[in-house]
Parts: C-alpha cells; structure tokens; sequence
C-alpha cells in the first residue's frame, strides 16, 4: 500500500496536447490576468494552457515565424505578450490572447536564446497620453549576444 500510495503521487495529472513538433520552450505567462503556461513548439506554433487543468486556452491558427524553426522564446513579466526567435533574423512579439504578431526587433542572426527584463517607461512627452512600454531583450546567436530593446504602445 505504501509504494502504490507513493507511484500514485508522482503520477502526472495534467497532460497538454496538441503540439506538432517538439516543444522548444515552456514559461509561465498572463493570459488576460491570470496564470498560464505558454508553450512553443520548433514549427512556430505557440499554445496557452491552463495551469490547473491542462486545458488549452489559446492557440496559435498557423506557424508564427513565417515557417522558420523556432527556437527560443520569454514572456512579457508584466503581462500577456510573449516574444519568439527562431532561424530568422527578426524578434516577434506575440500577443497570447489574440495570438496577434508584430516584428518587436530585428536580429543580426538566429536566435538561440532569449531573456526579457522590463525598463521603466519613458516620460510620455507633456502633449502626449499614450503609454509605452520598453523591453530589452538579451538575444543569444550562434555567433554573439546582443541587446535589442522593443518600445511599443501600451
């Protein structure tokens, strides 16, 4: 009774589905104000799942680098965005939600890995009222590290 009581507790209890390819990366994110975990598998498909039950909650209709090898991903710490590299030369910066895309920054190379710190914003100029956002991203190539900073519209 006590090995089966003890095999039982190690036993996975939550099982996320639905990649295509090997996952390539695994973070803790926000999806509209709650804990999630995003997943991104080597083909550019990005999935969000919920931590508690497994289930998907947003998934990504078709591969996110233009069908470049993904490789590396970060999570936005201050909400729900996440940016992916891959065999291309440019960061996308990926809203979870929608699973909207934009170029966040352009690489010299592939990316390898990748690591997000957030920079307090900028005084907005006295006419304007917009909010912004930046976010500098440690990008590792196969040749060098760079830094690339992303400021985009809050």
């Amino acid at each position: 009774p006590g090995d089966a009581a003890a095999a039982a507790a190690l036993t996975p209890r939550v099982i996320c589905l639905g990649h295509e390819a090997a996952v390539v990366w695994l973070g803790r994110c926000m999806l509209e104000g709650h804990a999630a975990v995003a997943s991104l598998c080597a083909c550019g498909h990005l999935n969000v799942w919920d931590p508690a039950d497994g289930r998907c909650l947003s998934a990504s209709p078709a591969p996110l680098l233009g069908g470049a090898v993904a490789t590396a991903a970060a999570a936005y710490p201050a909400g729900g965005d996440v940016l992916l590299g891959g065999e291309a030369t440019a960061l996308w910066r990926v809203r979870l939600a929608t699973m909207e895309r934009h170029v966040a920054a352009e690489a010299e190379d592939w990316c390898v890995a990748l690591s997000l710190s957030l920079e307090p914003p900028p005084a907005p100029p006295p006419s304007s009222s917009s909010a912004t956002e930046a976010a500098t991203a440690t990008v590792a190539t196969a040749t060098s590290a760079t830094t690339a900073t992303a400021t985009t519209a809050a």
